[in-house]
């Protein structure tokens, strides 16, 4: 049986300054722990073909499929506030595209799969326990209705990855509407390359804006439709108590898409100053900073539009100004809409998460900067803008000793979320079956 991926890849079209191609490194044994049967059916694909032998290896990059042209995507970024010239995909690489049943453009990534051009110092590696992490948490997530990208399958490599400690190694099979990131549009605006900035435009447009196109200034209706859609999607963590962990610039996806699940969590009990992430030591991607966060970052973007949008720099800025300061509507509207949904569907909302939503008028939020030279590299925000008010980890508590040496059959998410990277590592190693509960639906074996 073969493992058939019908690609149609319009992204490695693109100039070679969007991208370096490069083969995914092959490892010596991979093996399926998780696939997600009824996601690959919706692209299209086999779900028995996938767990073969030659589908492993396909889901692995041991074996690339015909038509795949494998690429590592290039971006820039803010992350904690400091800019980064040049960033791109260090550890994943793009196999290619595929269009789905209901005819949406999908990516079909794989996370962990090897050195690339942009791996800087990392090993272009990704160990167990952070796959089965985002495996988990994005389809929690889409399960909850908040978009997100999705994960088609974690493949162990066969191989140690060395961390703190030597820990099994593993590939995440990702699929996206996209891997656009707003640090995309970064990288180009940084070096002035105007023309390739217009071109990614005209891409993401097509791809995920179809309908600015047809606008009056077309350049602004892209620009006003990812701040709504980032509004909601933001609104959408809130109301569920999930924390992102890391927004940088290049964690942002213009697709309105959750994506790249690092230190995230969901919160134990409502504490708005919650932070998770360790390397986070002043709270800036805290809780209820979130949106704040999101407004600064898509003012990274408007200033990147700036010489798109009007000939006129002033009046470019405006532009940028009048889209950005409808971000708060957005979000209001967002968190009443998702309330009523909630309400619906019977899960539930902590009230004091939906007063915080519901009291945020983006009043906190930093102006939109001056335009100065012209160019992102130089401008630099300080991170007190967006401190909170006191610094507080957030540490959940490990299982109880004598529930993990039972041999659970099941956890719920919420006990998951516990969990170390060494410890869903763990009990992927012990062949412990994992299942859903509730609302989050199907099973998984890891073994």
């Amino acid at each position: 049986m073969t493992a058939r991926i019908p690609f149609d890849n319009s992204y490695a079209r693109l100039p070679s300054s969007f991208h370096a191609r490069v083969f995914p490194t092959p490892v010596p044994a991979p093996r399926l722990i998780a696939l997600n049967r009824e996601l690959a059916a919706q692209l299209g694909l086999d779900p028995d073909a996938l767990t073969t032998p030659e589908g492993v290896e396909v889901l692995s990059g041991k074996r690339i499929p015909d038509g795949a042209e494998p690429i590592a995507m290039v971006y820039a970024g803010h992350q904690f506030g400091k800019f980064v010239p040049q960033l791109g995909d260090g550890r994943a690489i793009l196999l290619g595209e595929v269009v789905d049943l209901d005819g949406v453009r999908r990516d079909i990534q794989l996370k962990g799969s090897g050195l690339t051009p942009f791996s800087r110092r990392g090993d272009g590696r990704a160990a167990l326990g952070p796959v089965l992490r985002e495996y988990i948490v994005s389809e929690a997530m889409a399960r909850l209705g908040i978009p997100t990208t999705r994960a088609l399958a974690a493949v162990m490599t066969g191989e140690s990855v060395m961390r703190e400690t030597e820990l099994p190694g593993a590939i995440l099979a990702r699929v996206a509407s996209s891997h656009i990131r707003i640090g995309t549009f970064q990288f180009f605006a940084a070096s002035g390359n105007v023309d390739d900035a217009r071109r990614l435009v005209h891409y993401a447009i097509a791809r995920h804006y179809p309908e600015a196109a047809s606008a009056p200034q077309p350049y602004r209706a892209f620009l006003d439709g990812v701040i709504e859609r980032q509004a909601s999607l933001v609104a959408g963590w809130l109301l569920v108590g999930f924390i992102h962990g890391v927004m940088n610039t290049d964690n942002m996806s213009v697709s309105g898409e959750t994506i790249d699940y690092g230190p995230c969590a969901f919160m134990d009990a409502y504490d708005p100053a919650t932070v998770f992430s360790s390397i986070d030591h002043y709270g800036r991607y805290a809780f209820s900073n979130q949106p704040s966060i999101a407004h600064w970052n898509l003012a990274r973007l408007a200033e990147c539009l700036i010489p798109l949008l009007a000939d006129d720099q002033d009046e470019a800025l405006e532009q940028a100004k009048e889209s950005l300061s409808a971000f708060a509507d957005h979000f209001n509207s967002a968190v009443l809409c998702s309330n009523r949904h909630h309400r619906l569907t019977g899960i539930p909302i902590s009230p004091r998460v939906f007063v915080l939503c519901s009291r945020w008028r983006g009043s906190h939020v930093p102006a939109f900067p001056p335009v100065g030279g012209g160019t992102v590299a130089q401008h630099r925000q300080s991170d007190a803008d967006v401190r909170p008010r006191r610094r507080e980890r957030f540490r959940a508590p490990a299982l109880a000793n004598n529930r993990r040496q039972a041999g659970v059959s099941g956890l719920r998410l919420h006990d998951l979320l516990r969990l170390s990277s060494r410890g869903l590592s763990a009990l992927a190693m012990q062949g412990v079956r994992l299942r859903f509960f509730g609302d989050f639906g199907h099973a998984v074996r890891l073994a």
